[in-house]
């Protein structure tokens, strides 16, 4: 099965300033970059994760050495769209 537009769930294990990387619970690891953080401009990643953080994420596409480029900012827009999530005010 595809991961791809799935929600996964993972925890953040490393924070740049580029991006967060993330442990997801089948063991694989990806990158969510700096611009898949948010709809919101993100100046500061701190701002918005933390490190062990847990986080709901969807594949946008996997390398060829297996790591996977994430995005928290598309999860959210899935759960708005499913109701599970509230629009932020």
């Amino acid at each position: 099965m595809s991961d791809l537009d799935s929600i996964l769930t993972g925890k953040v294990c490393a924070l740049m300033n580029f991006g967060a990387f993330v442990q997801l619970e089948d063991g694989s690891s990806g990158l969510v970059h700096i611009s898949e953080i948010s709809k919101n401009f993100v100046k500061d990643i701190k701002d918005f994760l933390y490190v062990g953080q847990t986080v709901k994420v969807v594949a946008l596409a996997t390398e060829h050495d297996g790591k996977k480029r994430l995005s928290i900012k598309r999860a959210d827009d899935i759960l708005i769209e499913g109701g599970v999530l509230q629009e932020p005010q």
